[in-house]
């Protein structure tokens, strides 16, 4: 039987929001990084990416969740390459695009992380207005058709405060015909 290292297996490593926990039932973020061999050959190629990334930014992301978002993204953009483009678009009451598509080269990768890093706290929550400022930007790509992958990725913690608060009313408003995937 051959001996497997380290550097052959899969690896799971997570972060957790608390050092310690209770048994009681809670609500926790954990930032979960799964790792693919060092020895992975794959061959195949994978298909191009436009991911726009939406950011809550209210005050109550304030500490852990801010920075495990800002941790996840900046893990995103070590993943993205040449071929692929980013968009990020962060809100609190109002939602501001922080960086349109943008391919994700060696030269801007530093620049991407300033960007991210730089991401502040805010105050009010409109889910809504964020989610469509994503949705707009996917639909208005240019050219719009040659990514093979098109997704919007929502990090939040989902108690919307300003604009459409309610379930039904944001779902309607982000009713699209387009395919494209959602991640929350």
């Amino acid at each position: 039987m051959a001996e497997v290292s380290p550097r052959d297996e899969l690896r799971i490593q997570s972060i957790v929001e608390y050092p310690s926990y209770t048994t009681m039932p809670f609500k926790c973020w954990i930032d979960l990084k799964i790792i693919a061999p060092e020895n992975f050959n794959d061959t195949r190629q994978r298909p191009t990416i436009d991911l726009v990334v939406v950011v809550d930014r209210s005050s109550s992301m304030q500490g852990n969740k801010i920075s495990l978002v800002k941790k996840s993204l900046c893990f995103i953009v070590s993943q993205l390459d040449a071929l692929d483009r980013l968009a990020v678009v962060v809100y609190d009451k109002t939602a501001q695009v922080i960086f349109p598509f943008t391919y994700v080269t060696s030269q801007v990768r530093d620049g991407l992380f300033v960007r991210i890093e730089s991401i502040c706290i805010g105050r009010g929550t409109n889910i809504c207005e964020g989610v469509l400022a994503g949705i707009k930007l996917l639909n208005e790509r240019v050219p719009a058709t040659n990514r093979q992958v098109s997704s919007l990725l929502l990090f939040s913690d989902g108690f919307p405060t300003v604009g459409v608060t309610n379930k039904q009313g944001i779902v309607n408003a982000i009713r699209n015909p387009s395919n494209l995937s959602f991640f929350t």
